[in-house]
């Protein structure tokens, strides 16, 4: 009776992708030589494919978009704020970790930050009253940070600059 290791053997191999040295024996005190290779699955490599950055402070309009290759798919993800997508968005300024599996557990991780820009901020540096009644010599300077420039100015007195000059006496 013929052994079945000529069977089993390359069912492992194409099962388990296995590989090592063996000795089998068909007849007693004659050994043959058998060799098993053992392989090992393509790495798994989450690539980060694009970030959107919040354009606003405290803004939630963030998002990542990841690829996965290698390993065995399909691919589960595991996002740190509880997401189980391949992409996020709807996101506020911060660190966010991704686990992506394989079907056989094999897995790669990375971590991506968004990022928002300070909060908008105007202050008054300074303001030139008027010496005589009746006169347009008022000045107002103003310093404005953070937020995303160039900045757009709107007075209530229809003036677009940043600084006004040359006003009348009033509320602005």
């Amino acid at each position: 009776m013929r052994p079945i290791y000529h069977l089993i053997i390359p069912l492992i191999v194409f099962l388990f992708g296995l590989n090592t040295s063996a000795l089998a024996q068909d007849e007693p005190a004659k050994k043959k030589g058998v060799n098993i290779i053992i392989t090992q699955s393509p790495k798994i490599i989450v690539t980060v494919e694009d970030v959107t950055h919040n354009t606003c402070f405290d803004d939630n309009k963030g998002a990542i978009n990841i690829s996965a290759e290698g390993g065995y798919p399909p691919y589960e993800y595991f996002w740190s704020h509880g997401e189980t997508a391949q992409d996020v968005a709807s996101l506020k300024a911060g660190k966010y970790k991704v686990a992506v599996y394989d079907n056989f557990s094999c897995s790669d991780t990375v971590t991506v930050e968004i990022k928002h820009p300070m909060a908008l901020k105007a202050q008054v540096v300074s303001v030139k009253d008027i010496l005589c009644y009746g006169y347009n010599q008022g000045e107002i300077d103003i310093d404005v940070e953070g937020g995303n420039g160039p900045y757009t100015y709107s007075w209530n007195n229809g003036a677009s600059t940043q600084d006004l000059k040359g006003v009348t006496s009033g509320r602005y």
